[in-house]
């Protein structure tokens, strides 16, 4: 009896470490795509039109004399991506935000929109552009980053290219710094 008691006392901790570590209990936390779907501008909307998605709003300011970048850090809003047979009916005739030039000028560029803030109340559209080089390095090769790493002489080694290109030394105004 105390044999079984003590089991189930470990079960008993086990599962509840389990679950504690799997369930996000917290709403700040966006560990997974319901979690972006819910705090999505417009939730139903966009779920039913378009995609949930991330806006990152960020500042790069660049000095000439001397020369330097700096970066702000990013803001980062909930947001949601329309597909593109979805924008006449949605943002021009439901909500009437958008005019037929401004919907021409998008699809021109094979763009669609998306938006930031509720629909309703002054929302924060743009034109965005599809990037069809976009890739999910999660789910293909997470070892293969992007910009330069310490992988890539190596790989230049193995005869793999990886089409960036590598600084081998440094500029000029890096070498007065």
């Amino acid at each position: 009896s105390a044999a079984l008691l003590a089991g189930v006392f470990v079960l008993g901790i086990g599962t509840g470490v389990t679950v504690d570590s799997q369930v996000n209990t917290n709403p700040k936390d966006l560990a997974s795509r319901d979690a972006v779907d819910k705090n999505a501008p417009n939730p139903t909307l966009c779920t039913k039109y378009g995609a949930s998605a991330m806006a990152f709003d960020q500042r790069v300011f660049v000095s000439f004399n001397p020369f330097n970048v700096y970066v702000a850090q990013a803001d980062v809003k909930p947001a949601c991506v329309l597909r593109p047979a979805n924008v006449v009916p949605v943002l021009k005739e439901e909500k009437k935000l958008v005019n037929d030039a401004e919907i021409r000028g998008c699809k021109m560029n094979m763009n669609t929109w998306a938006f930031v803030g509720d629909l309703n109340d002054q929302p924060q559209l743009s034109c965005v552009y599809k990037s069809e080089d976009a890739q999910n390095e999660f789910l293909e090769d997470p070892k293969r980053g992007i910009g330069e790493d310490y992988l890539d002489d190596d790989r230049a080694k193995t005869g793999k290219a990886t089409g960036k290109l590598v600084k081998d030394n440094l500029t000029e105004a890096q070498k007065k710094m």
